[in-house]
């Protein structure tokens, strides 16, 4: 495999995880208590820092619950 396919292959998966903390951003600026974007981007990053360190099987995070997640 050429070096410049594995360079696209690598710009792409990253691209993929780029596009899921950008539509968790988006979706927490729909629960009532997140006081705008800056906070829903501090919620989004404290969400993937809890899963990143926990690694937590079966989890589901909604709307409604994603505070009492990064508590």
């Amino acid at each position: 495999m050429p070096t410049s396919l594995r360079e696209e292959f690598e710009l792409f998966r990253m691209m993929d995880k780029a596009t899921r903390c950008y539509d968790l951003n988006t979706t927490l600026q729909r629960n009532h208590k997140v006081q705008g974007e800056r906070d829903a981007v501090g919620r989004t990053m404290a969400i993937i820092a809890r899963t990143l360190a926990g690694e937590p099987r079966d989890i589901s995070v909604t709307i409604e619950n994603c505070s009492d997640y990064i508590r």
